[in-house]
């Protein structure tokens, strides 16, 4: 649980970084763009700020000329009555007239002498504190002096105005002094001017600048500072009581300048912002432009990212995948450089097949894991020789660590890694395969030899029936021309005893053949295993003669009988007989084939020897499996002693080979003694019923011996 727990905190963890390491590039990249956008606005804001410093100061020019220039009319003015003292009235009108005509900002210039001042204009100048002050200024100071702005009499509207007064003194007169100038002074040259009309001139020349203009005296009282305000965009005036809310818009605008005039010893304030549309005009999509640029690439580079980082976790996941399947495939598998031919990588079922370690493995060159280096080209040849996407079997032998050799069906690719061409092959060992095969090959040649004895035993059936019928009629006459016979026999009578005896023995020869031929139904009863023994003696009595091989038999008299069935223990000793008989049937001098019962307790023992080669000791303990044979193909099927070791277990008992290299072959049966109350032995049931036959073969005995 532990385990898994932290496999899960770790699998978390994993996802949160790849999370943060995917959402923190488009964080970053948003923050840079609206940093770009910031700097971008900021440098275009610069721009615009630059631009209005230089707008604002071809409007300060452009009105400071106008005003100089209206100043200029005015001396002119002064320098006509300086000149003279005798100008007429009608000739001063005349040189103002095309002055007048020319400049609406004037409004009007007049000679204003300095005592008799109300003759002339109607009113005397001193009598407003405003004129007075200027008049006094001018006077003292020699030079042009202007008004606090002031409402025109003669001006139909609200526009405001000013006076500037030009002191004229007399000809050569001292001014060095204000006494002096005081005592001297003619009078005025006198200008009036309209501030409005003086603005909207000087405005031809900046018109297109686009800025709202605010023109006032700051040194006057403060209901009379008003001279003029001048927006952009016509239509939108300002009077005198407003004039404070709209200094103030201008201080709060974001791009403000306040400039001053010099007019008539007097400091006007010139106050300057964007118009309407000003700033919008002058503004651009370029910083949204960088903006959206930049957001738009950092939104492709985030997808770009998370793409990648998908297509990544899926390559590791297919990967991971396959890097398991590799690891877990059944079969070994290699993958090496298709150039040199150098290992570098293999899987646990590699390892295990051939008995290196990965380590050890990934030092090697293919040509180590086969089992010549010629096989090893020839192979690599041909799957070179067949680039393709499929896949090619090759058959070779393989080495293993230990220098063992095997069988391997080699399933190998060719693919590509990193621009060098690497081979992928799947060893699969088909040793045991292999010898299924030969094994079932084998089984097969078997089943066909055992069809072939079972039609043989099918025959042999029937050629015992039609021996039985000509061997009892020899018999019969056998015994009837004995029945009567005179004592001691004649040399005919001798004669009939041996063909008697020999036709008893062909007849039980015959019923033991035709006892192991029929299929009877196993059935125990009571039996006595040297008479057993001793009729497997009489079917294998002839192959052993011709063979020159002695059968030494040691019975027991004293054993007693056992439950058990007759046909199956008959078939046990005589595939022992047999077994014998072809061991020792090799040599020029036969052997001999010991046969020895006795009683060992409960047991009764049978002990079978022979002169044989006998029994290896690495195949004791496969002598009794199905189908081993050490004979040649077609020399037996290898399930006599299966059979027989299946028939004594069944019995209760055991069978048991003993390995004697170059001693002869030893096997020994050991059968349970199991009594029958109340039930004779077979054997003593077959005597009692066969005395006359015993009797005969007695006397055939006897006369064979005198023969």
């Amino acid at each position: 649980m532990v385990i898994k727990a932290v496999t899960a905190v770790l699998s978390r963890r994993g996802v949160v970084l790849d999370l943060l390491r995917v959402g923190l590039l488009p964080v970053l990249g948003g923050l840079l763009s609206f940093a770009a956008f910031g700097v971008s606005r900021s440098l275009e804001e610069q721009k615009i700020a630059i631009g209005f410093e230089r707008d604002s100061t071809d409007v300060l020019t452009s009105l400071q000329r106008k005003i100089d220039e209206n100043l200029n009319h005015l001396e002119a003015v002064y320098a006509l009555y300086a000149a003279s003292e005798e100008v007429e009235r009608g000739e001063f009108r005349e040189f103002a007239r095309p002055l007048l005509s020319r400049h609406a900002s004037i409004q009007a210039l007049e000679w204003v002498p300095y005592k008799g001042n109300e003759a002339a204009l109607g009113y005397d100048l001193a009598s407003n504190p405003a004129r007075r002050q200027a008049l006094r200024l001018a006077r003292d100071t020699g030079k042009a002096a202007a008004t606090a702005p002031v409402r025109l009499i003669q001006e139909k509207g609200r526009q405001r105005g000013f006076l500037i007064y030009w002191p004229i003194y007399r000809r050569q007169a001292l001014t060095d002094s204000v006494a002096a100038r005081r005592q001297n002074l003619r009078g005025f040259a006198l200008g009036v001017f309209r501030a409005g009309d003086l603005v909207e001139e000087a405005a031809k020349y900046f018109e297109s600048r686009g800025l709202d203009l605010y023109l006032e005296d700051p040194s006057a009282p403060e209901n009379a500072r008003f001279l003029h305000y001048r927006p952009a965009r016509p239509g939108r005036t300002a009077a005198a009581e407003k004039a404070q809310s709209i200094e103030a818009d201008f201080a709060a605008a974001a791009l403000f300048r306040a400039a001053e005039l010099e007019v008539g010893g007097r400091k006007w304030s010139l106050l300057l912002k964007p118009g309407d549309g000003y700033l919008e005009a002058r503004r651009t999509w370029h910083p949204f432009g960088v903006l959206l640029s930049g957001l738009l690439f950092t939104a492709l580079i985030a997808m770009h990212l998370t793409s990648r980082r998908r297509s990544e976790r899926a390559l590791g996941e297919s990967e991971e995948k396959y890097r398991k399947l590799f690891e877990n495939d059944m079969d070994a598998l290699i993958i090496f450089d298709a150039e040199t031919g150098r290992i570098e990588d293999v899987n646990r079922a590699a390892a295990a097949v051939f008995g290196f370690r990965r380590e050890e493995f990934l030092g090697l060159n293919f040509c180590d894991v086969f089992g010549e280096p010629e096989e090893a080209e020839r192979a690599l040849q041909r799957v070179l020789e067949g680039r393709n996407p499929g896949q090619m079997i090759v058959e070779c032998r393989l080495r293993k660590k230990d220098g063992a050799l095997f069988s391997a069906e080699l399933s190998a690719g060719v693919f590509v890694s990193n621009g060098r061409a690497k081979i992928i092959a799947a060893g699969r060992d088909v040793t045991l395969r292999k010898t299924a095969q030969e094994k079932e090959k084998l089984l097969q040649q078997r089943l066909m030899q055992a069809d072939k004895m079972g039609a043989l035993g099918k025959t042999l059936s029937g050629v015992t029936h039609e021996l039985n019928n000509p061997l009892t009629a020899i018999i019969g006459y056998c015994q009837l021309l004995l029945k009567d016979g005179s004592s001691p026999p004649s040399q005919d009578q001798q004669d009939i005893a041996v063909m008697l005896r020999e036709a008893l023995r062909c007849r039980k020869i015959i019923q033991n053949l035709s006892s192991f031929a029929r299929q009877n139904k196993p059935e125990k009863a009571r039996v006595s295993i040297n008479e057993i023994i001793e009729n497997c003696q009489d079917l294998v009595a002839y192959q052993l003669h011709n063979q020159n091989i002695l059968m030494s038999v040691e019975l027991d008299p004293d054993l007693p009988g056992t439950m058990a069935d007759t046909q199956q223990l008959q078939q046990v000793f005589l595939n022992l007989f047999l077994n014998a008989q072809q061991a020792m049937s090799g040599g020029d001098d036969g052997g001999t084939l010991r046969v020895q019962t006795s009683l060992s307790g409960d047991w009764i023992r049978v002990v079978v020897e022979d002169d044989g080669p006998g029994v290896a000791a690495e195949n004791v303990h496969r002598i009794f499996d199905p189908f081993f044979t050490t004979r040649d193909v077609g020399q037996g099927a290898g399930l006599g002693l299966s059979i027989a070791y299946g028939i004594i277990a069944e019995h209760g008992g055991n069978l048991s080979a003993q390995s004697r290299p170059g001693k002869g072959g030893c096997f020994i049966v050991e059968l349970p003694v199991l009594p029958l109350a109340g039930a004779a032995p077979a054997a003593e049931r077959s005597a009692a019923a066969g005395r006359p036959a015993v009797a005969l073969r007695e006397l055939a005995r006897k006369s064979g011996r005198r023969s």
